[in-house]
């Protein structure tokens, strides 16, 4: 049996030697998660590279709802979706619509300050249907 790790090639290895090089170093095989289209890395690989869905949505969701009127940090936002600066805004915008909370044209946010910081919030007229989706979502 031949084992790969990073460059490193090893031939005739037992599968009690095998367990010991996957607990020392890891079954991933040091592979880094692949970049986004454009040849950008996500800003947090462990959050952006989900492919969206489940856990990350439910939170964002949760996060909006809770902060109707105030709002969330953009970099909160950015952070979850693993965009920064310029490009969270149209994150949240394809996030929005792969969520069923607003069609295409539509932008369901407006910006806000939240304190001395860049904020996102729901437009009041769909906070009632963000509510209704994040009633069906589990986090």
């Amino acid at each position: 049996m031949k084992v790969r790790i990073g460059q490193l090639e090893i031939s005739d290895v037992s599968i009690e030697e095998l367990d010991e090089l996957v607990n020392r170093y890891g079954g991933d095989g040091g592979s880094s998660p692949p970049a986004k289209a454009g040849g950008k890395s996500p800003v947090n690989p462990k959050i952006a590279n989900s492919g969206g869905g489940g856990h990350q949505d439910a939170v964002l969701l949760k996060n909006f709802v809770d902060g109707a009127d105030l709002g969330v940090e953009a970099k909160t936002v950015g952070e979850i979706l693993g965009r920064r600066g310029k490009a969270t805004r149209g994150a949240i915008r394809e996030w929005a619509k792969r969520i069923g909370l607003s069609q295409e044209g539509v932008d369901p946010f407006e910006p806000c300050r939240l304190g001395t910081k860049r904020a996102f919030r729901i437009k009041p007229s769909l906070l009632e249907v963000a509510k209704s989706i994040s009633g069906g979502m589990k986090p």
